[in-house]
């Protein structure tokens, strides 16, 4: 599992009001917690700030002088996605989030090409069929510009359960659709969407994402300082046979007891 760190995200009201009183200790701690709990990627978001843009440099800036974790810039803004991709250090694992149209993947080309970066692509539809056409279009385009398809990490878009009881049906056979159709791409997911509205969060949240590990996803955005996570992941990935002989759910047991 590719796990991104959710924390600095700017919808999280802790980490608003961190944002806004400037609080560098606090913003500091999540990521060092973050990284402590093997993140490959945190997630960056400023959208609600006064100046999105200064405010996703600056933590940018923070993530790569206090983590090796790589940064997701998370912008509805294709123009801050632009921006600040091309501000990361050059060795830094990028990612963007999100693609939301084929206009959006063609006005970002450019920089995924400069600097080989990951994308999340919104399979936010309402229907499967949708979904996956969707999905078509945005890998044929990848194809035709020479961007690896492992580059392409699909949102499979979970709504909460309190909302519609089948948003996590419809998520769950999205996954499966798109790692059957197309060989090569990644699945992701916004973890914490699954339960939005609910009591006792993390018993959702575990279950769907043993059922998501099951159908083929390769990635999720999360609290992964929660060690209920961690164990879920550990112990789903042996149930789906992508843990040869258990050794990593038995190492991770052996380590944490």
């Amino acid at each position: 599992m590719i796990i991104i760190g959710e924390k600095l995200n700017s919808s999280i009201p802790k980490t608003m009001r961190a944002y806004e009183a400037n609080d560098e200790e606090y913003l500091l701690s999540l990521i060092k917690s973050m990284s402590e709990h093997n993140a490959d990627y945190i997630d960056i978001n400023t959208a609600l700030c006064e100046d999105e843009t200064a405010s996703m440099k600056k933590m940018i800036d923070l993530v790569c002088a206090n983590s090796d974790a790589g940064v997701v810039i998370d912008s509805p803004d294709v123009a801050v996605l632009k921006e600040c991709a091309l501000y990361v250090e050059s060795d830094r694992k990028i990612m963007l989030n999100s693609i939301n149209s084929e206009e959006d993947m063609m006005l970002l080309l450019p920089v995924l090409k400069e600097r080989e970066a990951s994308c999340i692509c919104m399979l936010s539809h309402s229907t499967l069929d949708e979904r996956i056409d969707f999905a078509s279009k945005l890998v044929e385009i990848a194809d035709k510009e020479g961007i690896s398809r492992e580059k392409l990490f699909f949102d499979i878009a979970v709504q909460s359960s309190a909302m519609d009881s089948e948003s996590a049906l419809l998520s769950l056979a999205t996954i499966k659709a798109v790692k059957e159709k197309f060989t090569g791409v990644k699945t992701t997911c916004g973890l914490s969407n699954a339960s939005f509205g609910l009591p006792k969060r993390v018993n959702i949240n575990s279950a769907y994402l043993t059922c998501a590990v099951y159908n083929g996803l390769d990635s999720a955005i999360m609290d992964n300082t929660n060690a209920v996570y961690e164990m879920t992941i550990k112990a789903a990935e042996v149930i789906a046979g992508r843990d040869e002989y258990c050794m990593e759910y038995i190492t991770y047991i052996r380590e944490n007891q």
